[in-house]
């Protein structure tokens, strides 16, 4: 709420960390098939105040699932919008929206089903925190897109001093475009959100967690985060995931019936 007793609007009002509701079933929304055996969880990317474009609504016979938008800490708190953030409550945050992942896949993994796990860009990234934080034991299908193991850190400093970056053709290094406004784009507490999930650095914080379970999409000729860089090529090899290079910029790995066929085959190879 951002008026107070009188109806005054509060400028700034001060910062409150969300508060998760101990009911799972209002940290998330469902679609499709609830009496699936199957549950696909899905990670939007962003990150943005709404649910937005649901990437996995590519994959053929999606209604068949059922299927799960895990809520994020700026969706589930709309006021974040009107506050200001340091950079380690902006850590809890993410952390918050962890735990909403966290909660969701011990609700229905509980419950029996198979999970397929799916993340695009943010998501990806929220995904990659869960499991530093919890491991992979609790997923059977892993799909991160749209995503870096190590992106460069001008990107973050990009977001937080409210810069637009561009990768030219995917190629890095990322190159500053002074007549775009990142406002056009993102509020500001998205684009820091977004900042501190970029610092961290995967490769190390997974390099103890299984991944042979993963699938990791990504474009070469991705403007908007780059391309993957050989060492986290290797990275990804060394734990025995599953990369698919695609080409369609940003969300190409979603957009082109053959690489989404590709990522439906693999989710579905031992699923059903």
């Amino acid at each position: 709420d951002t008026t107070d007793i009188t109806g005054q609007v509060i400028e700034n009002p001060e910062y409150e960390p969300t508060q998760l509701s101990e009911d799972t079933t209002e940290l998330f929304d469902e679609r499709g098939n609830k009496e699936s055996d199957t549950v696909w969880i899905y990670e939007q990317g962003g990150p943005h105040e709404n649910f937005g474009r649901i990437a996995m609504d590519n994959l053929p016979n999606h209604n068949n699932y059922h299927k799960i938008l895990v809520q994020q800490a700026q969706i589930y708190n709309s006021s974040l919008y009107h506050t200001t953030l340091s950079n380690n409550e902006l850590m809890s945050e993410l952390d918050i929206s962890v735990e909403m992942l966290h909660r969701v896949i011990n609700y229905f993994k509980s419950r029996g089903k198979t999970l397929i796990v799916i993340g695009h860009s943010f998501g990806s990234w929220l995904i990659m925190r869960y499991l530093a934080k919890h491991d992979s034991q609790s997923i059977d299908k892993l799909v991160l897109s749209g995503c870096r193991i190590n992106i460069e850190i001008s990107i973050a400093n990009a977001l937080i001093n409210r810069q637009v970056y561009y990768y030219p053709n995917g190629n890095p290094p990322p190159i500053h475009d002074p007549d775009q406004q990142l406002s056009q784009f993102m509020d500001p507490i998205e684009s820091r959100l977004a900042a501190m999930i970029f610092v961290d650095r995967y490769a190390e914080k997974l390099s103890d967690v299984a991944l042979s379970n993963t699938m990791f999409a990504c474009s070469i000729d991705d403007i908007r985060v780059g391309r993957l860089n050989q060492s986290e090529i290797d990275f990804l090899i060394s734990k025995d995931v599953t990369v698919l290079q695609t080409d369609g910029g940003h969300p190409g790995m979603w957009d082109n019936p053959a690489w989404v066929k590709k990522i439906y085959e693999f989710i579905t190879s031992d699923s059903n």
